[in-house]
């Protein structure tokens, strides 16, 4: 897999013996190239028919200000390692593109990709390439929850400036949006615009 310059790598656990997960490193797709991590916690028995409990699934998009941060970086890690034995949840956590090697929307479009592809594992007939089999056997896909931390999730304080450095974090990784910080995919509740620009 690898991670951005900014931060370090850290590698999955894939340790039958680990006392509560595993994960590894996944490609959803290698054109256009989107990646993941996955989390499994240790399984529970169900006592009813003596069979495997089927878990919620939660798409996560790391946080990072679309520019920092990885799906593969310690934080993170240490975040699902944490999290995930309480919550007892798969967890996708996405990789996407960031500027500003890559300038928005490119990381909506991975994010919209990654999103796509685990809905394609709820039906008989998948028509993906690639098949995780964690969430095709233990993934319940009546329980698929989206979630994430920075990077446009979550509500900040009005902005007032153009030398805010809300502003220019926006130039650098979306300087040809239409309406500038107030167009859609940074600010959705903008009525401004009545069409999401891409």
């Amino acid at each position: 897999m690898g991670s951005s310059p900014r931060t370090v790598y850290v590698p999955p656990i894939l340790d039958d013996s680990h006392p509560i997960l595993n994960s590894k490193d996944i490609t959803i797709s290698h054109n256009p190239l989107v990646t993941a991590r996955i989390y499994l916690p240790k399984l529970i028995i169900s006592n009813d028919q003596n069979q495997l409990q089927k878990l919620p699934i939660l798409v996560y998009f790391h946080g990072g200000g679309f520019i920092f941060e990885s799906a593969f970086s310690q934080v993170f890690d240490n975040y699902f390692n944490n999290l995930i034995p309480l919550a007892n949840v798969i967890v996708v956590s996405v990789e996407y593109r960031r500027a500003p090697e890559y300038q928005l929307p490119a990381c909506y479009h991975n994010a919209w990709y990654a999103l796509k592809w685990v809905s394609s594992h709820s039906t008989a007939n998948n028509n993906t390439n690639y098949f995780e089999p964690w969430l095709i056997n233990y993934g319940d896909f009546n329980r698929v929850f989206i979630g994430g931390d920075s990077a446009g999730v979550g509500s900040e304080p009005v902005l007032h400036h153009n030398n805010d450095l809300a502003f220019i974090v926006w130039d650098l990784i979306y300087p040809s949006a239409p309406g500038g910080i107030d167009n859609p995919v940074a600010n959705p509740i903008n009525e401004t615009f009545s069409v999401f620009s891409t």
